[in-house]
């Protein structure tokens, strides 16, 4: 199964070491999808001997031990660009060239409001996907897959965006052999009006936190039988997989639920939103970009399948 077939990794900027450049490659070759590197001048040298030790440990008898196809063709092309910043230099590559990119976290991304807003615009004007690679990322043992993040989880959209979540997911763990913990969060109050304290207020109250229980435990169950179909459908090995239903503010529910599951990777999904909603609100992919601790990807589109 391959979940994305070419990668962009952007090895510019303060964020960058050696240890996330190898986990990029790597990345890319458990996948079976080409990788192109951006670098300056200065790294150059570092990220092809990153490549180097990536293909004499993809030819290691303990790595190929592991199930994973190595015969899979993917290789790597370093690019070496201008004195541009980061998100320049990946925003000038051209449309639909790569469904997944992946960024360097640095504290400069989320600086200031200027900074994070110049992030965020590259985020949802990215053509596919975005993996934002943090500190400490190292192989991935727990993914956490988000689904239903928004409230209106009945719609379409959110019904695609939720499968697509979840072929990304599966395949990343499928090649990886990581655990997937797939977490709907849900928020009681999210479209409860009642505000007073009386007794008839609190009953309907219960009587509202059991119907949105039972409302977004059905969501769960239904993400679920999904990811059996997938997996049934694609034939690799089977992950394992555990389900979450926590109930609180959704970004701090998905955050706390990653947490308490040593989740290397977290997954959440992200509508194409107007630019004055944008400007009003912060979307739930957001709030964990700017708040986990671990490497995070957002996912924008289906993902592509050969």
């Amino acid at each position: 199964m391959r979940c994305y077939d070419r990668i962009l990794y952007g090895a510019t900027g303060p964020g960058t070491d050696r240890h996330r450049a190898l986990f990029a490659i790597d990345f890319a070759r458990r996948l079976g999808a080409p990788l192109t590197i951006l670098c300056d001048d200065a790294l150059r040298r570092d990220m092809e001997q990153a490549c180097e030790a990536d293909a004499r440990r993809a030819e290691a008898p303990a790595w190929r031990g592991k199930g994973h196809d190595t015969g899979c063709g993917a290789g790597q092309d370093v690019i070496v660009t201008d004195g541009a910043d980061t998100l320049s230099r990946l925003s000038a590559q051209r449309p639909g060239q790569h469904d997944l990119t992946i960024v360097d976290h640095h504290a400069n991304l989320f600086a200031n409001p200027i900074q994070t807003k110049t992030f965020m615009n590259f985020v949802h004007g990215a053509q596919g996907d975005v993996l934002v690679l943090k500190q400490g990322t190292n192989s991935l043992r727990n993914i956490v897959a988000a689904i239903g993040c928004d409230d209106v989880i009945d719609s379409p959209s959110d019904r695609s965006l939720n499968e697509a979540i979840l072929e990304a997911a599966y395949g990343i763990a499928t090649r990886h052999s990581a655990t997937l913990h797939v977490v709907h969060a849900w928020d009681v109050f999210a479209r409860m009006k009642i505000t007073s304290k009386s007794g008839i207020a609190r009953k309907e109250a219960n009587t509202h936190a059991a119907h949105e229980y039972s409302r977004h435990g059905g969501h769960l169950h239904n993400a679920l039988a999904r990811l059996s179909a997938i997996m049934e459908r694609d034939g690799d090995a089977p992950v394992t997989v555990r389900s979450h239903l926590p109930r609180g503010v959704v970004p701090a529910s998905i955050m706390g639920t990653a947490e308490a599951c040593s989740a290397d990777l977290t997954i959440v999904g992200m509508h194409d939103h107007g630019v004055l909603q944008r400007l009003l609100f912060k979307s739930t992919a957001e709030h964990i970009l700017r708040g986990s601790g671990h490497s995070t990807l957002v996912v924008r589109r289906k993902t592509a399948r050969p």
